[in-house]
């Protein structure tokens, strides 16, 4: 082989390495949420972030998010929102919604909910450039199946889930030229940041409950403290006692805005058999509240609505959000009496009325 030649193939080999192609792309992984991963967490926690939270990757390459919880992966287009996950129908009035006594709900003939199709169906394809939506839709299957995209183009691009608001994370996009963290480097720092919420979250479950004042009980809703990535889905605490006459604030205050909740009662069987969402969507005897909300809950005794439902409807800590973060319920008989988070699987808790 000439001089010529050698370097003819030295120059060509050189500029191959250099060129984004699509031999030499890899493949990063990165998680929706750490349900099922974290170490020792406590009970009910979920993590509502991306890990690892920011991702550095060449033009070229794609990243594959496993869904370890309910969660979206949303890039919307540059300069845009991240739609609501739900849409609200005037046109489609709810109808026949009665409780246990056979009466309407006041809710009957108020707007009913479904989901948008741009959040809750996959959208946009799988190549990430910014000029459009992409988004994985809602995880399907069983375990969910993985989302993977490609980058095209370099940049900054931000990602969302669509069903807990603020929750984001970040992929950087750069030349093939620059240096980037291995695989196996981000799975390093995927788990140290797992591991650090977990231990934050222990931290946060361990804190004592509010305690009981003169005029009755204030019951924390789930705990998500701002600034933190997981969310505790639970009550605290979750087994208070007043007196007769005596009210329990049920409060979301305080906490991020990843969360939604409900405080709902009843005997549990009824009340277990109130999905969250229904054959046609969101259920609206979870989502609205079980008694008018121009008022005050009534007093509970618990035979409300014939079989002792009573709910505070959809409660979440978005300050621009027409939903309360707090439902207030005062008892007028003695007894113990079972609640919990229709929203939220085992998310459950009692109170007991004493004379």
């Amino acid at each position: 082989m000439s001089h010529r030649t050698l370097a003819a193939v030295l120059v060509a080999a050189a500029a191959a390495a250099l060129a984004p192609s699509a031999a030499s792309a890899a493949t990063f992984t990165a998680f929706a949420g750490a349900d099922g991963v974290s170490p020792s967490p406590p009970a009910q926690f979920s993590p509502n972030g991306f890990f690892r939270r920011s991702l550095t990757i060449h033009v070229g390459d794609s990243v594959r998010w496993q869904f370890r919880g309910f969660h979206t992966v949303t890039f919307p287009a540059r300069g845009q929102r991240v739609a609501d996950l739900l849409t609200v129908n005037p046109s489609a009035p709810v109808a026949g919604v009665n409780d246990a006594t056979g009466r309407p709900f006041w809710f009957n003939g108020q707007p009913s909910f479904g989901f948008n199709g741009q959040v809750a169906a996959p959208q946009g394809g799988t190549t990430v450039t910014g000029s459009k939506l992409v988004n994985s839709g809602l995880p399907t299957g069983t375990p969910p199946k993985p989302f993977t995209a490609r980058f095209t183009r370099a940049g900054v691009f931000t990602y969302f889930c669509a069903i807990h608001p603020g929750m984001r994370g970040t992929v950087r996009v750069v030349s093939p030229r620059r240096a980037i963290p291995t695989s196996r480097a981000n799975d390093a720092v995927r788990t140290a940041e797992i591991a650090s919420v977990a231990r934050h979250g222990r931290s946060t479950a361990a804190k004592a409950a509010p305690a009981p004042t003169a005029t009755g009980a204030t019951v924390q809703v789930g705990r998500a403290p701002t600034g933190e990535r997981f969310t505790i889905n639970a009550f605290f605490p979750a087994n208070p006692t007043v007196r007769v006459g005596q009210t329990v604030a049920f409060t979301m205050a305080g906490q991020n805005t990843t969360e939604v909740h409900t405080v709902t009662f009843g005997p549990t069987p009824a009340i277990r058999h109130i999905p969250f969402i229904g054959a046609t969507g969101p259920n609206p005897q979870a989502i609205y509240p079980s008694d008018p909300p121009t008022a005050p809950l009534p007093p509970y005794d618990g035979t409300n609505h014939g079989n002792g439902f009573l709910n505070s409807g959809v409660l979440d800590n978005i300050g621009a959000s027409p939903l309360p973060n707090v439902a207030r319920v005062a008892f007028s008989r003695a007894g113990t009496y079972t609640f919990e988070c229709v929203v939220h699987e085992d998310m459950t808790g009692t109170v007991t009325v004493t004379p």
